[in-house]
């Protein structure tokens, strides 16, 4: 394309008008305007190309904060949940503590009731046997 260009321009005389004159460029000169004219064409080209890059970019900067804004609030949340499970841990232990003191007190009940048990089956056996004399 750019040879084809280049070949027409220079075999055709062009002339271009400015004002009130008219103007009759060289071959040279008719060379150094097509040449321009592809190099103006080959910079557009690369600047549609940058600009395609720069909206993908523009695409992947927006889809990262997004991802880091859920991985914030993920994060936000694995923090709640943490404290949350320290307060049930916490409570939890109080309530073991609660319940070890109460079996405690139901152990030492419980001795006391063998102990009572225990007493009365001898009282009962001292009584039957003082009475069976």
């Amino acid at each position: 394309m750019t040879f084809l260009l280049l070949v027409t321009v220079s075999l055709t005389a062009l002339y271009g008008q400015t004002g009130d004159s008219l103007t009759c460029y060289s071959n040279a000169e008719m060379k150094r305007v097509a040449i321009t004219v592809v190099y103006a064409s080959e910079c557009d080209t690369i600047l549609k190309i940058a600009e395609t890059q720069i909206g993908v970019q523009a695409k992947r900067i927006y889809n990262d904060s997004l991802l880091l804004e859920n991985n914030k609030t993920t994060i936000a949340a694995k923090d709640s949940i943490n404290a949350l499970n320290g307060e049930i841990i916490t409570v939890k232990d109080e309530e073991s503590e609660e319940l070890k003191e109460v079996n405690n007190k139901l152990a030492n009940k419980l001795v006391a009731v063998k102990v009572a048990w225990a007493g009365s089956v001898g009282g009962l056996l001292i009584l039957w046997v003082l009475i069976g004399l």
